[in-house]
């Protein structure tokens, strides 16, 4: 015989109840709560709350929930995806609304334009980088062919950059610095890597500390730890740092040098006269902290600095053709034109022990023989030089006592042999040397 079918009543699966204090979960399954509801007591807080099922009529549902009540809406086990997930999680409902949404054809599109919008913009991004980095390469072998001359030549062998760069900044290195021979077109490797960062931002340039070695026809140049910064803004500037150099034959260094400093500093404008031409102001500078040999130190603490105001300078484009003609009187004339000033605006060293500073101003004039010359040197403890001068080469030692001498006879007050003081004005007019305003003939 058949058996009758049983008619088991479906499970309800337990459910989420949070604590109207502490929020607290709890599981709780349905078919345990009494029509008339249920008060627990939070564990955690000790808060005392109402648990009821919903009626399914909306209005009593929602006067029990301002009661205060926690409405239980009872889930049945019938739902795979409840089932699955052991019940009704806040996530869940969220999930099925994702998964439409994804289904949705507007949100593919959207979901495809914003895409394509995203590799475009890689794509040009990494194109203008490609673009920098070729100028940026083209612009510094422009650079290095132009310091070159008819003797030398210097040029690298290739640039490349990092692939992590970013907006503002950028990373690379230069390969194979050398400088080549013109004419027996022998090349020497200066240094095979240079490192650089470069900021777009503060359109800045600056190299990682590196080396350079030279060694040719037994002589060998050694530059330790050097640094190039470079920056553009109001003009530009480059600054060439060393932190020790040293030179003489192999393996016995003759000259040492310690803590130099190499700076240019240029702000031009378009010359209105001549396209060919830029007019500005220009600093050169130059330190060393030491500077000697292995066994004596012969200077410390030089500072110079050379200014030029309204100067004419020619544009790297028209080079080669002002250069057919005399190169210095051609510039040397349209400077007098404009009154530029040449200025030593300081130099001040310690050599060998005496104190010694040097301050001039040369002012351009047309003709250029009337241009002016005014040169200041003074010397403290001036005897420590000429100590060294008369050990070194006797016969620039009798030409300097003779020209010392005779500034005595004729007054000049240029030397204080008692105080051991140098002072020495020039003033060049014409034509005309003269010391102390006082003109001065057959000095040596």
């Amino acid at each position: 015989m058949r058996r009758p079918t049983v008619c088991t009543p479906e499970r309800m699966a337990p459910m989420e109840v949070s604590c109207p204090n502490c929020y607290t979960s709890y599981s709780v399954s349905p078919e345990k709560i009494p029509d008339t509801g249920v008060t627990p007591t939070c564990k955690k807080c000790g808060t005392t709350f109402t648990i009821v099922k919903a009626t399914g009529d909306p209005l009593k549902d929602r006067a029990n929930r301002m009661k205060g009540y926690v409405v239980l809406r009872e889930t049945n086990t019938s739902n795979p995806i409840r089932s699955l997930q052991g019940g009704s999680k806040p996530g869940s409902d969220k999930n099925t609304e994702n998964a439409s949404l994804f289904e949705k054809k507007g949100f593919r599109v959207g979901v495809c334009v914003a895409g394509a919008v995203i590799l475009l913009f890689t794509a040009g991004f990494f194109g203008w980088k490609y673009y920098a980095h070729r100028c940026f390469e083209e612009a510094v072998r422009n650079s290095l062919q132009h310091t070159s001359n008819r003797k030398f030549a210097m040029a690298f062998e290739d640039m490349t950059f990092s692939a992590f760069g970013g907006l503002t900044s950028d990373k690379g290195c230069i390969h194979g610095l050398s400088l080549t021979d013109q004419q027996t077109q022998e090349r020497l490797t200066l240094t095979d890597e240079i490192h650089f960062q470069m900021d777009y931002s503060q359109k800045q340039f600056f190299t990682e500390p590196f080396d350079v070695q030279i060694n040719a026809n037994g002589l060998e140049i050694a530059l330790y730890g050097c640094v190039i910064e470079a920056q553009e803004a109001q003009g530009w500037s480059v600054a060439y740092r060393v932190d020790q150099a040293s030179a003489g034959p192999q393996g016995f260094p003759l000259f040492l040098a310690q803590g130099v400093e190499l700076s240019l500093v240029f702000r031009s404008e378009n010359w209105a006269e001549d396209s060919r031409f830029v007019m500005g102001d220009a600093d050169l500078g130059f330190k060393v902290q030491q500077m000697g040999s292995a066994t004596t130190t012969v200077g410390k603490d030089l500072d110079i600095l050379v200014s030029i105001k309204d100067g004419l300078f020619v544009k790297e484009e028209y080079d080669a053709e002002i250069n057919t003609g005399n190169y210095f009187n051609n510039v040397a004339t349209k400077w007098g034109s404009l009154g530029t000033v040449l200025s030593l605006e300081r130099c001040s060293a310690n050599i060998l022990g005496s104190s010694v500073q040097l301050a001039g101003k040369l002012a351009f004039h047309n003709p250029i023989g009337e241009s002016e010359l005014d040169l200041h040197l003074g010397a403290r403890d001036f005897s420590h030089i000429m100590k060294f001068i008369h050990e070194t080469h006797q016969e620039t030692f009798d030409r300097i006592v003779s020209a010392l001498v005779a500034l005595d006879e004729q007054d000049a007050d240029a030397y204080e042999h008692r105080t051991d003081v140098l002072d020495l004005n020039l003033s060049y007019r014409n034509s005309r040397i003269e010391i102390n305003n006082q003109a001065v003939r057959n000095l040596i």
